[in-house]
């Protein structure tokens, strides 16, 4: 029997680090997304003027933005809905752990009591800096009133969301990011204000064991911006604004 030399030994430790950081690679190669349509069935989420209905346009939103993934990558597309049903915020993103996607995306359309408000957004779940983002989140938290277990969800306060938000902490910085490159993507897409990226406590990211963002494509109480919202033109815009910078972040990390 041939005895095993140091060197050797070295060699074979060294293959076997490559080998688990191939496997660490392998894992967490962005195969998967989870493409989630605000609202739906009994939560219309925000109605605009003309009557058009926020669950209406994100759902169209998303299948949309589904196709394109189909289209053009590998990428798999799991929806957390394609017909008009309620599911609670909770199912949302653990459907997407379950699913076990590595990227989560849902979509939304804004809205103010001011008329005149207008731009799309794009959120990262994180405590709120400035009174406008905090609206944005307690509007999009109103949800959880069509829920029969709502009490589950407390009162959602900054302090009681940093203690929550601690298991998700190690994905901040990339949802951050995930935000940004879609901000970039939509404003080459859409010729309304770009409000940029901001955070907020919102329900429906919380609990994702993956970097996770949220759309606020429009606002749907705007007038115009209601009417592109509405169109097969303003939501294959929107849909393909945020491919490209879903695109673009899943091409950075390969």
């Amino acid at each position: 029997r041939t005895p095993v030399t140091g060197n050797q030994q070295e060699l074979k430790k060294d293959t076997v680090r490559k080998q688990n950081v191939k496997q660490d690679d392998k894992r967490w190669v962005i195969d998967k997304i989870v493409i989630d349509a605000g609202h739906g069935g009994k939560d219309p989420g925000a109605v605009g003027k003309g009557g058009t209905k926020e669950k209406t346009v994100t759902l169209a939103i998303a299948l949309k933005l589904g196709k394109l993934f189909g289209e053009k990558t590998n990428v798999k597309v799991a929806y957390t809905r394609t017909t008009d049903e309620f599911i609670s915020l909770k199912d949302r993103t653990k459907f997407a752990n379950n699913q076990n996607a590595k990227l989560f995306v849902s979509i939304h359309c804004n809205a103010s009591k001011k008329r005149s408000a207008a731009g799309f957004e794009t959120f990262f779940l994180s405590p709120s800096r400035n009174d406008e983002a905090q609206a944005v989140a307690m509007l999009e938290n109103e949800a959880i009133q069509y829920e029969e277990n709502r009490h589950e969800y407390g009162d959602f306060t900054n302090e009681k969301f940093i203690l929550a938000n601690m298991m998700q902490s190690v994905f901040v910085k990339e949802s951050e990011e995930l935000a940004d490159y879609v901000q970039k993507g939509l404003a080459k897409k859409m010729t309304f204000k770009n409000r940029g990226v901001s955070q907020g406590p919102f329900y429906v990211l919380m609990g994702a064991s993956m970097p996770s963002i949220l759309v606020e494509a429009a606002f749907i109480s705007n007038k115009s911006e209601e009417k592109y919202l509405n169109s097969q033109a303003g939501q294959q815009a929107i849909a393909e604004g945020i491919f490209q910078g879903l695109k673009y972040f899943i091409e950075s990390y390969r």
